[in-house]
């Protein structure tokens, strides 16, 4: 789906959190937990605290209710997992949250933002959120994706 250019740093995270949660939910290894682990450390963290932030606002009460609630779910689960709780069936929980999560974001939430929003106000924060990332192992394709952009806008 085509995102506005002000929601399309949230959902290049999205991707990565798919990935990382299917590898939960189909591979619950340590090594899954690893990468996951990973990519919350270098970005999904700053990720959940930058959609509450920016989005949060533009959301209607219920969604940014939902939303909330569902990342202090992952939070707890993510922490559960830190501890030490990393039996296949937790990991496949932790991975089932954070997809069904993602999910709800890009099929629900964003259009009702997008259809609802002027996103211009978001658009300088959420753009700075996109030059953090783009030198992350984890996406080397971003700072590409950011050059474009940058290129494409001083046209």
């Amino acid at each position: 789906m085509k995102r506005k250019k002000e929601l399309e740093p949230f959902s290049r995270d999205h991707y990565l959190g798919l990935v990382a949660s299917r590898n939960l939910i189909l591979h619950p290894t340590p090594d899954s937990l690893e990468k996951f682990l990973e990519l919350w450390r270098e970005e999904m963290s700053d990720h959940f605290y930058e959609e509450e932030r920016l989005l949060g606002p533009l959301a209607s009460p219920s969604m940014r209710e939902q939303m909330i609630s569902e990342h202090d779910e992952i939070r707890a689960l993510v922490a559960s997992a830190k501890q030490g709780r990393t039996s296949a069936p937790c990991l496949q929980k932790l991975g089932n949250k954070v997809y069904a999560h993602i999910r709800w974001e890009e099929r629900t939430l964003f259009g009702a933002i997008e259809i609802s929003s002027d996103l211009s106000a978001i658009a300088e924060d959420a753009e700075a959120m996109e030059k953090r990332r783009q030198n992350s192992p984890l996406n080397p394709q971003r700072a590409e994706q950011v050059r474009r952009r940058e290129t494409k806008s001083s046209e």
